[in-house]
């Protein structure tokens, strides 16, 4: 079972931003093993031990180190990687977690501020122009490739369109099955370069009549289909 804060937290998310925002604390976490353990010598044989802290993290500028054993966040008894990762990653980027630790036989506790985890699909979002890159009847903020951003998205088998960098919140736009970093090449048959190209043809479909965009969604062709209200 989902637990409901878990749920809400990611309603919200996409309600409010059209994706989830992954809060992280720049460390690796592993479930102990009784071989990890007996390896180790740790003092016990089960729960969450750090494998890895990123250089000039968060966590690692609060002091998390590589074999510390994490014993508590936030006051909730850990015993497994994916419980801790939760925790994190349902906290705000502005949030600060408190983190208890067994380093050797000492307890230490930590305050590691969380920071959202950042991908492509983030940093297209950064590039959007709210007045600009809304199209409305699709309920997106869309960013144009151009030569610049095609280097950037090199896995991209086709180096050119219309990126879906967000949703819009709040604006419900015809039920087209896209999602952030899907990139339009095309739109009922006709190559889609710009904005402004479009939201022409958009403009242009009669009340009814079928749309069919073709994406590129994680290197793969397929096409969307909608009808226009």
């Amino acid at each position: 079972a989902i637990p409901s804060s878990v749920v809400k937290f990611v309603y919200e998310e996409l309600r409010k931003y059209g994706r989830v925002h992954r809060s992280v604390i720049g460390a690796g976490l592993q479930d102990i093993t009784p071989d990890l353990a007996a390896g180790l010598a740790l003092t016990r044989q089960r729960g969450v031990i750090v494998s890895d802290v990123d250089p000039d993290g968060p966590a690692q500028k609060s002091g998390l180190r590589i074999q510390d054993i994490i014993l508590t966040l936030d006051g909730r008894s850990i015993g497994s990687v994916p419980l801790a990762e939760m925790i994190i990653s349902t906290r705000p980027a502005s949030a600060v977690v408190e983190a208890e630790i067994l380093r050797g036989e000492k307890k230490i506790t930590l305050e590691i501020p969380v920071a959202e985890e950042k991908n492509d699909v983030d940093q297209l979002a950064d590039l959007v122009d709210p007045e600009k890159s809304l199209i409305s009847k699709l309920g997106f903020f869309a960013v144009e490739i151009d030569d610049q951003l095609a280097q950037q998205l090199d896995e991209l088998r086709e180096p050119s369109g219309v990126i879906v960098a967000a949703m819009a919140a709040d604006l419900l736009g015809l039920e087209a099955d896209l999602q952030p970093g899907d990139v339009i090449h095309a739109f009922n048959g006709k190559h889609i370069e710009t904005i402004a190209a479009l939201r022409a043809a958009l403009k242009a479909m009669p009340t009814g009549a079928p749309g069919v965009l073709q994406i590129e969604r994680e290197s793969k062709y397929m096409y969307v289909t909608f009808e226009m209200d």
